[in-house]
């Protein structure tokens, strides 16, 4: 009788020790970056005619204290298109225009025509990028990539420059 208790108790013990040890599937979650976006560019104008305005933005990386030699990057690529690109990707590989962040999270949208008129839209993206020394003589660098558009309403005669 002691020696079907010790072998269901080894029995049970390494039943124990297999499920415990067993690889489980990791659950992924794609992690929601805090972002916050203000687009002020006008939502009409004419032909030919250069936009001027801003966009105000922040993510989580606001609250992180660099150091010294710590930086942090944020650029703003857009392009203009009769329709908003569907693809992140395909947008990444054609020509943009590139706008830079300045104080008070401030990007600043300065010469862009539309040549044609109708609706129209501003796409693109925000690349915010920090770069943290780990201590390591190494460099770590975390990105948040945002997609940005606007649609504006291009009214007037086609001209052609």
């Amino acid at each position: 009788m002691k020696d079907s208790k010790a072998v269901m108790y080894i029995f049970f013990v390494t039943f124990l020790i297999i499920v415990a040890c067993a690889d489980k599937p990791q659950e992924k979650k794609k992690v929601q970056e805090a972002v916050t976006l203000e687009i002020n560019l006008p939502t009409s104008i004419s032909v030919n005619e250069a936009i001027e305005g801003y966009v105000v933005y922040s993510s989580e990386f606001e609250t992180l204290k660099l150091k010294e030699n710590e930086r942090r990057y944020v650029f703003m690529y857009l392009t203009t298109t009769k329709e908003p690109f569907k693809n992140f990707q395909e947008l990444k590989t054609i020509k943009l225009d590139t706008f830079v962040r300045i104080e008070n999270n401030i990007i600043p949208i300065y010469d862009i025509e539309f040549i044609e008129k109708g609706s129209m839209y501003l796409d693109g993206y925000i690349i915010d990028q920090i770069y943290l020394d780990d201590g390591t003589d190494n460099v770590k660098v975390s990105t948040i990539e945002t997609k940005v558009t606007h649609s504006i309403n291009v009214e007037g005669d086609q001209r052609v420059m």
